[in-house]
């Protein structure tokens, strides 16, 4: 299959969870859904427009966390709306809590991309390559904007592996085979998130997941039921599973 590697860095971020309201909480990631909307906006795809075509089994999606971030509350001022007057001559401010992702050096992601729609797949791979995006891409809310590097793109192997390898990638909860986790030859910090896989028609959230990795980016060692993508990235074998 072919897959479509690419890097994406900003200074900030925030990845809203989809179960907070008035205090917005962020992931420490993108989630799968995150990812669709910023690769609908570099091809041109209307909002809202675009689920049908990413939905898993049409496009696969797996996220590797490039560089360790922090997370830090900050206070942002939203407009009191009580009325309709209030959107053109707003009065009053609402302060409400906003969890923002950073880093010493910003934080940055690698996207690995793989769709059966040869349109979508020409299309994004011809955009990223030469660095164009349709509409500006964003790390979760639109003042913080992103770069966007091409990786490369290559055909892969997705097949069953037995024994334990290295998960470069988030890795769904369910996919890990039971006490094969390797947390005792090196230390780690683990986290599980409950993230949103894909959205239907009417921004409907379909499905949830809880997904495992490093906060810090390293690959854990497991053993993993699904199969496995593996390819080579500058040489060195990569594998990764998706969302």
């Amino acid at each position: 299959m072919k897959v479509l590697v690419f890097d994406i860095a900003g200074r900030c971020a925030h990845f809203r969870k989809y179960y907070t309201n008035s205090s917005s909480l962020t992931y420490s990631v993108p989630p799968r859904t995150t990812i669709c909307g910023l690769i609908a906006g570099i091809l041109g795809i209307e909002r809202d427009a675009y689920y049908d075509q990413f939905t898993p089994g049409k496009a696969d999606i797996g996220v590797q966390i490039l560089k360790p971030a922090r997370k830090v509350m900050q206070t942002v001022n939203y407009m009191k709306i009580l009325g309709p007057k209030d959107f053109i001559q707003p009065k009053n401010h609402t302060q409400i809590p906003f969890e923002i992702l950073t880093g010493d050096e910003g934080v940055a992601y690698r996207i690995y991309f793989s769709s059966n729609q040869a349109e979508i797949m020409d299309r994004m791979t011809e955009y990223v390559r030469e660095g164009r995006s349709w509409y500006p891409p964003y790390l979760g809310a639109a003042p913080f904007q992103c770069s966007i590097s091409y990786v490369c793109d290559a055909e892969a192997d997705y097949a069953t592996r037995a024994g334990q390898i290295r998960v470069s990638s988030l890795v769904r909860v369910e996919s890990i085979k039971e006490k094969t986790l390797d947390i005792l030859s090196e230390p780690v910090s683990l986290y599980r998130e409950n993230m949103p896989r894909y959205f239907e028609e009417g921004r409907t959230l379909h499905e949830t997941a809880s997904y495992l990795y490093d906060v810090n980016g390293k690959a854990l060692k497991m053993e993993v039921k699904e199969p496995v993508l593996s390819l080579e990235i500058r040489k060195e074998p990569v594998y990764v599973t998706f969302m």
